[in-house]
């Protein structure tokens, strides 16, 4: 299976995926251009933040009926306070 993410994790967190997970092709790229366009046809798994993703790159995707799976990760910050305090 071709998994494709479009943000680069940390190399620790690549290596031990992909040993853990060694039956799978993972693709890590910085950003959605750098992804080429065939392995964007190919993909069965894709995996962003979504800030790069548009209507074409989905319909790219599954054109060939391939993408099974888009994950997309959400940046967040919490703000918490306790008694009028930031934590």
């Amino acid at each position: 299976m071709k998994i494709v993410s479009s943000f680069l994790p940390p190399r620790a967190l690549q290596k031990s995926i992909t040993e853990k997970f060694n039956e799978h092709e993972f693709y890590f790229f910085k950003g959605m251009e750098q992804i080429d366009d065939k392995l964007i046809g190919e993909m069965e798994i894709f995996i962003t933040y979504a800030e790069d993703l548009s209507p074409e790159i989905i319909n790219r995707a599954s054109s060939n009926g391939l993408a099974q799976w888009l994950q997309v990760l959400i940046r967040c910050r919490l703000k918490l306070s306790r008694a009028g305090e930031s934590l």
